[in-house]
């Protein structure tokens, strides 16, 4: 409660003095932000994840016809840049379906992670497509746009 309403002055401090300031303070670090575009959302459960423990990928379909996403892994590099892992997962959303998947840390090649209490910054690159297929070829359905995951940490 008193979280909240700490946050409520910080957002009325912000605006009052026209901008400058912030309210990340009163955000906390734990938690990850939701990810969507067009009607589908994308999200970590949570923001660090340690080995074995498996990464989970919550998604929703909030649209009335069918979506496709694509999954695209980006690990970031010493210069701040993302890059995509060599991994990418097709998923079939029908209208209002939610769906998971989980990860594995265990696998380092998966995250291109061999050094032993490494830690990286990962996000999803998100491709989402109206309608479905059956395979690679993404002739039969319309693009939609890209989106991305907040950033998230697994440690080796």
């Amino acid at each position: 409660m008193k979280m909240k309403k700490f946050g409520k002055v910080m957002l009325v401090a912000t605006i009052a003095l026209g901008g400058v300031g912030t309210t990340t303070l009163a955000t906390p670090v734990d938690k990850v932000e939701a990810a969507s575009y067009s009607g589908v959302s994308v999200n970590t459960t949570k923001a660090n994840y340690y080995k074995p423990e498996d990464v989970i990928v919550k998604l929703k379909n909030d649209n009335n016809v069918p979506m496709t996403v694509i999954l695209q892994l980006e690990k970031k590099d010493s210069k701040g840049v993302y890059n995509f892992v060599e991994y990418a997962e097709i998923v079939k959303l029908q209208p209002r379906q939610a769906a998971s998947r989980s990860y594995q840390t265990r696998y380092p090649d998966y995250w291109e992670m061999w050094k032993k209490g490494a830690t990286d910054q990962f996000r999803y690159r998100i491709i989402t497509y109206k309608g479905t297929q059956s395979d690679w070829h993404t002739d039969k359905i319309q693009y939609v746009g890209d989106f991305f995951t907040s950033s998230f940490y697994v440690h080796m």
